[in-house]
């Protein structure tokens, strides 16, 4: 029987490349159809580099030839960690807030006189074809009424999301959202609503509203968008509030408060799969010390969402006990628990048509989670100290675990997270905490880095995550599986000009795991290898990573080196 050659890369690109091999070899007719077809071969190499195949109708790439020269030639850069482009955004870093984006550079400011506005830098793709030439047709400013707390990209719905904030009169905070279209800053057209209220959160605490930090985390999946917004005060985290909608008929499918059950931050893991890096405020000794905890999202009839719990991944336990202690001369507090991933999971229906010929395959997305814990001393608070810890956790772990172990056990249908409004009078409530065990699920699945780097110098795109170190050394953590077999050898150790480059296969670095006594109480730090590439740079304020590049912020101006 002769098979379709669109079935058999189908079947293809849900193997195992090991398992491919085999049965290669055990067949000689399908042996013999692989190697008669460059498509076929093309797929083969994609796949078992991590990743999958984009749009087929590009001019650049005509031949399967041509579109796998260019993913090894991007491949080859980033292993050698040699970029084929260099180009300045003047001015990139002079602002009130910047964000990048993958391919795009966006920062926001507020002129004196031309009052406040979006910037919108391209940047260069040497895969792509775009902006090689003119770096100065590739800014464009995007002028704003009024001006905001924050903003948010999804280019491939032409969406502009703008955040505002203001005070009512008894003093609590106010967020809305503007949705407008990022071509041309008008109403957007699938939109219903132009403006979407997020929440009104009241400051107990404070007096004046600029002694608290706030932070927002978005998502825009198809119709659904997820915003969370959490509130530090003292540089803790004290509050948070997460709300899911329709965008574009403005229903709000799902809403929580947070209180004292703090979700400091989420990714959309899979079209139907939530995960939120969860604690309580303030940590105490009976309280929900931080953990991942795993949802299935199921849309219902009447336009609302439920959350299933699935799984929940518990954190090493801390130093003298299973949750955070509180001591008479000693306490912690936890400055920063963030889930860094690539924004959404892949769905090639919804690609724009400009998309590069290959995407990372969503198997081997690795999600970074990035914390920043504080050892005080009550007699010296001037002695207080914080840690960075990062752990990296492949796709693959996430989806392993649903199918493990207990659940956490709450209260009765604790599985089901309850729909909070603003009437709600639920309390907090007493965590029996159970779930997966570190050792259960990361001493195999995940790494666990104790870093020299602050919380906020962070960043991951698909299958790599990096961190600018305080020394100003630049790292980048690689998962892909490609890069895994070239970095199997020997440390290599290249000077450029006055700049240090390396490559080499490493086990999770975990130092002390703490400052003094180990602040985690861990046997392992996990299993899972990486490959290490990087640089020493200096005079930087921060460096980030997207698909095809490194951005490097030094001083008022961007540096953006295309690999």
């Amino acid at each position: 029987m002769k098979i379709a050659v669109e079935l058999v890369v189908r079947i293809l690109s849900e193997l195992d490349p090991k398992a491919l091999h085999v049965c290669m070899r055990l067949s000689k007719g399908f042996n013999a159809l692989i190697k008669d077809s460059p498509i076929l071969r093309y797929h083969i190499a994609l796949f078992s580099r991590g990743f999958v195949d984009g749009a087929s109708d590009l001019p650049l790439y005509p031949t399967t030839f041509s579109r796998q020269k260019a993913l090894l030639d991007l491949e080859d850069s980033w292993y050698n960690f040699c970029p084929r482009m260099r180009t300045r955004i003047e001015g990139g870093n002079f602002n009130v807030l910047a964000k990048r984006f993958d391919g795009l550079w966006a920062e926001y400011r507020c002129h004196p006189v031309d009052g406040p506005r979006l910037t919108l830098t391209t940047l260069p793709s040497i895969v792509m074809g775009v902006g090689l030439e003119d770096s100065k047709e590739r800014t464009r400013e995007i002028k704003l009424e009024d001006e905001i707390s924050d903003f948010t990209i999804h280019d491939h719905q032409d969406l502009l999301i703008l955040a505002d904030r203001s005070t009512t009169q008894n003093g609590s905070l106010e967020y809305t959202l503007h949705l407008r279209t990022l071509s041309q800053n008008t109403s957007h057209p699938k939109a219903n609503k132009s403006s979407l209220k997020l929440c009104t959160l009241s400051l107990p605490t404070a007096d004046d509203d600029d002694e608290y930090g706030e932070r927002f985390v978005y998502q825009v999946f198809g119709h659904m968008l997820m915003v969370l917004i959490v509130l530090k005060y003292e540089e803790s985290l004290c509050r948070s509030f997460l709300r899911i909608w329709n965008w574009e008929t403005g229903d709000v499918l799902w809403t929580h408060d947070g209180e004292k059950r703090i979700i400091s931050s989420f990714s959309h893991v899979a079209a139907d799969l939530l995960m939120l890096a969860e604690h309580a405020s303030p940590l105490t000794p009976d309280g929900l010390a931080p953990q991942l905890s795993l949802w299935s999202l199921q849309e219902l009839p009447n336009e609302t969402l439920k959350l299933l719990n699935v799984q929940t991944l518990l954190l090493p336990p801390i130093k003298n006990g299973k949750t955070y202690p509180v001591h008479d001369e000693e306490f912690l507090t936890l400055d920063d628990f963030n889930i860094l991933s690539s924004p959404n999971p892949i769905d090639l229906a919804t690609m724009a048509p400009s998309a590069s010929p290959f995407h990372f395959d969503m198997m081997h997305r690795v999600f970074a989670l990035v914390l920043a814990v504080s050892v005080h001393d009550r007699r010296l608070p001037e002695n207080s100290t914080t840690t960075t810890f990062c752990i990296c956790i492949p796709f693959k772990t996430i989806l392993k675990s649903i199918y493990s172990g207990p659940l956490m056990d709450c209260r009765p249908n604790q599985n089901q997270f309850n729909i909070l409004s603003k009437k709600s009078t639920a309390g907090p409530r007493t965590i029996k905490q159970l779930g997966l065990a570190w050792e259960d699920w990361g001493r195999k699945g995940a790494c666990f880095n104790h870093v020299n780097a602050e919380s906020y110098n962070f960043s991951v795109s698909g299958m790599r995550c990096s961190y600018l170190e305080d020394n100003g050394g630049f790292t980048i953590m690689d998962f892909s599986p490609s890069i895994l077999q070239k970095g199997a050898t020997d440390a290599q150790l290249v000077t450029r000009g006055d700049q240090k480059y390396w490559t080499v296969l490493k086990r999770p670095r975990t130092g002390t795991l703490g400052v003094g006594p180990a602040i985690f109480d861990i046997e392992t730090p996990g299993e899972v290898l990486f490959v290490r590439t990087g640089c020493e740079l200096s005079d930087v304020e921060g460096a980030m990573v997207d698909t095809e590049h490194v951005l490097i912020l030094r001083g008022h101006d961007v540096d953006v080196w295309t690999m």
